[in-house]
């Protein structure tokens, strides 16, 4: 019995020293699991410094202080100058960006911009089909009493949408000179970017042939549509547009996961834009549903190249341009388009162009757009210099 007893408190004993392994074990698990975590977090953390330090420093890049005066906005050294004497200030604003002003996160940028574009092109198809059978039915009057209703609307539903925002005190004053002020500011910035400045002209490169094909050619062939009716047939291509410039994001967005490789990738799409326009010149008048697919094709290009741009935008400027930026853009944008219609409207009224010509021609001069911005790197001449 005594042996028994012995063997019995020697297993335990066993158990117990297996245990207390075990133990060891599990603690230097926990120990090393908690070294990792800490590893990653300083990894962060620096990591997040840097990308501070980086913004910061961009409104200023590559001038010094006293040379930048003449060449960038008073409210930007205003900043830089807030920014090198109150660290906690500004680490606190920026954790408020980060946390409560933020709407989205940076790795959510290129899914949040193909959910806008794809909502955008769902209201242009809809938009335009409806218009058009509207107009069939009833004539322009009611289309455009319908279309002041959706207005309407659509200020009701964005009333209650607030958003959290710090004003810079350089957007107050005068309207224009407040304007033209923060124009300047915008244009400096991007100019001292020469990586930026590329990327701002990525959606005009493709507006100087594109809008007038958009603007004009595709909806005279449109109403040259038999059987259907002007405004249903310019309606038809419209939804097209639509389906396109909705698809292409979302197909940019799952097969472009390189960003490092977007700037390069924006050129082609702007050329391969022009190579389906550049079919539906020479296919107008063989086939409807051929020609309603190549506009389809040709507008996800050129919707692939909006958001990819945008997103660029987005992610390498810092919050307090950002906006004076995007207008710069939108400046840039809207003047090639102008430019773009005006021609197209012009050649086809007092120069008898037609349209397969029109188609033709323009899509050739959006190719060229896409080839020029392709080899325009002015970022590398600045690296080399």
């Amino acid at each position: 019995q005594k042996t028994t007893k012995d063997n019995k408190r020697q297993q335990e004993t066993t158990r117990d020293n297996k245990r207390q392994q075990k133990t060891t074990k599990d603690n230097k698990r926990q120990q090393e699991t908690t070294r990792q975590q800490e590893n990653k977090r300083q990894q962060k953390t620096t990591k997040d410094n840097n990308t501070k330090k980086d913004k910061k420093t961009k409104i200023g890049e590559s001038q010094p202080v006293n040379e930048s005066i003449d060449n960038i906005g008073q409210s930007e050294l205003d900043i830089a100058n807030e920014i090198n004497q109150d660290e906690l200030v500004s680490d606190q604003l920026e954790t408020k960006v980060d946390g409560e002003l933020q709407i989205v996160d940076e790795d959510d940028l290129i899914t949040a911009n193909a959910i806008g574009s794809a909502s955008w092109s769902t209201a242009l198809c809809m938009g335009a089909m409806l218009g058009g059978i509207v107009v069939s039915e009833w004539g322009t009057d009611a289309a455009f009493i319908i279309d002041s209703f959706t207005f309407l609307l659509s200020a009701i539903i964005l009333i209650p949408l607030t958003i959290d925002q710090k004003v810079d005190e350089s957007m107050k004053g005068p309207i224009f000179r407040t304007a033209a002020k923060n124009i300047k500011i915008g244009w400096n910035r991007i100019y001292n970017d020469k990586q930026l400045l590329r990327i701002v002209f990525a959606k005009s490169s493709w507006n100087i042939g594109g809008a007038g094909i958009a603007g004009v050619f595709l909806v005279l062939a449109g109403a040259e549509i038999s059987g259907y009716g002007a405004a249903f047939g310019f309606g038809l291509f419209f939804f097209a547009r639509g389906i396109g410039t909705g698809i292409g994001p979302l197909i940019a967005r799952s097969v472009f996961k390189d960003k490092d490789k977007w700037p390069s990738l924006i050129g082609i799409l702007v050329s391969t834009s022009g190579i389906f326009y550049l079919f539906v010149g020479l296919t107008l008048e063989f086939y409807l549903p051929l020609t309603v697919l190549l506009i389809i094709i040709s507008h996800s290009a050129s919707g692939g190249n909006w958001v990819l741009s945008t997103v660029l935008t987005q992610s390498w400027v810092e919050d307090e341009v950002r906006g004076r930026v995007f207008s710069m853009d939108m400046l840039i944008l809207g003047t090639s388009a102008a430019i773009s219609t005006t021609t197209a409207g012009y050649l086809v009224e007092y120069q008898n162009l037609s349209l397969q010509t029109g188609f033709i021609s323009f899509s050739i001069v959006m190719i060229l757009c896409g080839i020029i911005f392709t080899l325009w790197r002015p970022d590398n001449h600045s690296q080399i210099t």
